[in-house]
């Protein structure tokens, strides 16, 4: 169809056949809103009240499965991610948006992973069986100045893919 992959995605590198290549991400939108729950992205993100923006999104690891992610940021800084259109939100890579609307260039990454039984919920959106165990990725982003710029969760199922996990990006590294 008409979709679009992830252009360099700096989460979700999953290794090709080759161990050297990453498979294509397709990411979809699928709800985004204000929040006014606490976890963990409200004390990185200075939450107060429903100052926290959340996309969810289900990503096609190269149609072999699919990885749920949940990505958090501060409406005060960035307000205009709730105006763009969805359609203009699939497929895209954040962190680019951040760097290239908010001149905000991601530079440092804290990525912790929890393996865990996934909840019916979290199993419907990677459409996987109920009781599922699986990877729970969580990561904080921030800046040079150590300022956190967004904070967000993938649940990762089973699969034969390795995953590539970095505190380093590198565009060329395609």
């Amino acid at each position: 169809g008409n979709r679009k992959a992830v252009n360099a995605p700096w989460h979700c590198r999953f290794y090709a056949d080759d161990g050297k290549s990453f498979l294509p991400v397709y990411p979809k939108v699928i709800c985004r809103r204000r929040v006014r729950e606490r976890g963990p992205w409200s004390e990185y993100l200075l939450q107060k009240g429903d100052n926290i923006i959340r996309i969810d999104r289900r990503i096609s690891i190269n149609d072999e499965f699919v990885v749920f992610s949940r990505f958090y940021l501060n409406a005060d800084h960035f307000g205009s991610m709730m105006e763009k259109p969805v359609a203009e939100l699939d497929g895209a890579n954040f962190k680019t948006i951040l760097d290239q609307e908010f001149g905000l260039p991601v530079t440092n990454i804290v990525q912790t992973v929890t393996v865990l039984r996934f909840t019916d919920a979290f199993c419907r959106a990677c459409l996987v069986d109920k009781g599922t165990t699986g990877m729970f990725l969580q990561i904080v982003a921030s800046t040079v100045r150590g300022r956190n710029v967004y904070y967000q969760e993938f649940f990762v199922p089973p699969s034969k893919r390795r995953l590539m996990l970095s505190d380093h990006y590198d565009a060329e590294e395609r």
